[in-house]
């Protein structure tokens, strides 16, 4: 049986990791990394900066899909990491979906993916994360607005 791991390719590894992970993955080496970066931030917004602060916004959704065109059938389908599971859950139809993962909201994200992500038309394999459905949006009045 080919693995999905074959045709899933990173051509830029584009992963940012948050500031307290320099501390888990490097001790206290990542420690000082984080109060210099958290130090020249400080001095960049006083308006005080001795040279550049490279700034970037990490937004973390769920859950995290794969999607794209199955290279053994040519159908499109989208999954989670099951996808990498000795038997993976590969999901083509709604059906799939409801007898894979069952039902609820983790369900009802990948059918929303499944409806709308081949529109774009993607050639290969891709993973991102989920930010929100329909489903997650609430309104709330904040200050009287």
């Amino acid at each position: 049986m080919i693995k999905f791991g074959t045709y899933l390719f990173e051509d830029k590894n584009t992963h940012l990791e948050h500031l307290e992970d320099e501390i888990i993955n490097n001790g206290l080496k990542g420690a000082k990394t984080a109060v210099r970066f958290l130090n020249s931030l400080k001095d960049m917004l006083n308006g005080v900066g001795k040279g550049s602060t490279n700034v970037t916004v990490k937004w973390d959704g769920a859950p995290a899909v794969f999607a794209g065109t199955n290279p053994e059938n040519g159908k499109f389908f989208v999954a989670t990491k099951s996808l990498f599971n000795k038997t993976p859950k590969i999901n083509y139809t709604n059906a799939d979906i409801a007898s894979n993962h069952g039902s609820g909201g983790l369900s009802d994200k990948l059918k929303v993916a499944l409806k709308h992500l081949p529109k774009l038309g993607m050639k290969g394999i891709f993973q991102g994360d989920i930010m929100f459905t329909k489903e997650d949006l609430v309104e709330e009045e904040v200050d009287g607005v």
